[in-house]
């Protein structure tokens, strides 16, 4: 058997209807790299017989886990779709279509009840994770590159080309995606606004700032795998606490003591970073923000002084900001943070 090449492999995904019960790939995810995996435990022969080494074992549990990293495009969907909206709904909850306008708005739900089937084609053999849920999901990009997605995945079963089971052969996650032609356009940093501001109006003009490197994070705060009695894969996941929405933003010269003092004031603002490609637009809204932790802006040397500040989101549900709004003009983003994309779909995923 020759040797897997990573430049042959593809992956897909597909929205379970019920958490667990695997389906049919529908769409084609930009993936960097993965790594999913099952651990499987074991309980060996502890006995005594009058030999000194075990002969028994038995499998007591398997965990699935592991995590995808995708490239940040626009959405398309010419002779089939390419893209990363789908993940954004899994892991946030919540989605609506604003018909008018042709923007899907992704906002948080309190419970994480979506699920995937994931499966990647190795050069050949497909690896697919059914029951697949976001426990964490990560968003950045930097100064000269490309903005990327990474997902932290739980799930109920990995099975393999050939195992009982499994629904998507190879040629199914090969049929899925764009025409090569009709390839999503990267999102990349030169076309980022970010603007950050108090609450008292809504951001403009005046808020826009230049930064180097932003990431944002979602922990949803999943359960651990959890077994009882009559099977060995876990019970569903479930939210286990608080969700927790953070990041840093950093900016290459110290150039103001402003954001400084927003921290040494504990003062709630809010932000949004929009990314426009023609008539694509990908937004993140964070309408009540906080900067958590003691600025870094250390002297390493004779070179100029860079500025690194974290941050943490507050819920908007009493909407204490009711100046962030969807690009509607009328709904308030009343979660700890809303994406809205415009691209290639005519419906939220």
């Amino acid at each position: 058997m020759p040797a897997k090449r990573g430049f042959m492999s593809k992956a897909a995904i597909g929205k379970e209807t019920t958490w667990g019960t695997g389906v049919a790939v529908t769409e084609e995810l930009p993936f960097i790299s993965e790594g999913l995996t099952k651990s499987v435990d074991k309980v060996y022969q502890e006995y005594l017989d009058r030999t000194a080494g075990a002969k028994r074992r038995e499998v007591v549990s398997e965990t699935v886990n592991g995590n995808i990293t995708v490239e940040g495009v626009y959405d398309a969907t010419t002779g089939g779709t390419t893209g990363i909206d789908m993940l954004i709904s899994l892991a946030f909850g919540a989605s609506a279509w604003d018909s008018l306008n042709g923007y899907a708005q992704y906002t948080l739900a309190d419970d994480v009840n979506g699920s995937a089937t994931v499966a990647v084609n190795k050069d050949g053999t497909v690896w697919e994770m059914q029951g697949a849920k976001i426990n964490t999901l990560t968003i950045s990009a930097a100064a000269g590159g490309k903005m990327q997605v990474s997902a932290d995945l739980v799930g109920k079963a990995l099975y393999l080309t050939g195992d009982a089971g499994i629904v998507n052969a190879a040629s199914a996650v090969n049929g899925v995606g764009t025409t090569a032609a009709d390839s999503p356009p990267i999102i990349i940093f030169p076309q980022l606004a970010i603007r950050i501001g108090g609450l008292s109006a809504a951001l403009g003009a005046g808020n826009v700032v230049n930064i180097s490197e932003f990431e944002i994070s979602l922990n949803n705060g999943l359960s651990d795998p959890t077994f009882v009695s009559g099977s060995k894969q876990t019970i569903e996941p479930k939210r286990n606490g608080f969700r927790e929405v953070t990041g840093t933003i950093t900016f290459p010269r110290y150039e103001s003591d402003t954001l400084l003092q927003y921290f040494r004031d504990a003062t709630l603002l809010q932000m949004d970073l929009k990314f426009t490609d023609g008539t694509n637009e990908f937004n993140i809204y964070i309408p009540k923000l906080v900067f958590s932790d003691p600025p870094e802006a250390a002297v390493g040397g004779a070179a100029l002084i860079p500025l690194s500040l974290s941050f943490k989101a507050l819920s908007n549900a009493d909407q204490q900001n009711a100046n962030m709004k969807f690009s509607d003009g009328s709904t308030v983003v009343t979660t700890e943070i809303a994406v809205e994309t415009k691209n290639g779909r005519t419906a939220a995923a």
